[in-house]
């Protein structure tokens, strides 16, 4: 299984799968460094990220507490 956004393929360790929690497609953390966008609030700590599947915003205190996807990390391996 590939990276929807920058279609590199998932190995665990290497390109871990990370939950966007604003809708549960999975991207690797390159792509979510990549698109993640402060909010517009320069106040705000929230880190904005976007969807390339279906357009979803997740926001997100931290992008390190999105969860890897341990369930497809768990497909690709076998």
């Amino acid at each position: 299984m590939d990276c929807p956004s920058c279609f590199t393929t998932f190995v665990e360790g290497e390109v871990d799968p990370h939950i966007l929690i604003g809708c549960g497609h999975s991207i690797c953390m390159d792509c979510i460094k990549s698109k993640a966008n402060n909010s517009s609030d320069d106040t705000s700590t929230k880190i904005e990220i976007t969807c390339p599947e279906c357009g979803k915003e997740t926001l997100a205190d931290n992008i390190s507490w999105l969860p890897k996807n341990m369930a497809l990390l768990n497909m690709v391996k076998s």
